[in-house]
């Protein structure tokens, strides 16, 4: 699994007949198997329609105040591990933090921030933003 986690996406789609949205679903379906290895959770997971590690790591993705910028200026990005958890985020994170089986909301923040600074997830995060850009431009 782990090969597959840190597969590039690209070289699966060049190298084989499957889908570009199918190769970054894999690689991506992968990637939440390191974090989340249980079955059992991962199958609690998806009732809450995370099926894949960047659907986990943008749960605290969204429009946010500009850090630093004029007061009402947003932009879509992740909470900052230092910023409050806004009260609308705060019954879904804690949903998500038991079926996780995880203490608390601040550990389930953490596996997030973790998820944030990794690379391999930023980089696929980029391409299903670039695809479905594309998609949608297209459509």
């Amino acid at each position: 699994m782990l090969q597959i986690a840190y597969e590039n996406p690209l070289k699966i789609f060049v190298e084989t007949d499957l889908n570009l949205v199918v190769c970054i679903d894999l690689i991506d379906q992968a990637n939440l198997f390191l974090y989340v290895p249980e079955p059992e959770i991962r199958k609690g997971l998806n009732r809450y329609g995370i099926r894949t590690a960047v659907d986990l790591m943008t749960q605290l993705y969204d429009n946010l105040p500009i850090i630093g910028g004029k007061a009402g200026e947003m932009e879509y990005r992740c909470l900052e591990s230092s910023e409050s958890l806004p009260a609308y985020l705060e019954e879904p994170l804690k949903n998500i933090s038991k079926v996780m089986n995880l203490e608390s909301v601040e550990a389930l923040r953490n596996l997030i921030q973790m998820m944030v600074d990794n690379p391999q997830l930023q980089y696929v995060l980029n391409l299903w933003n670039r695809v479905s850009g594309e998609i949608v431009d297209k459509g």
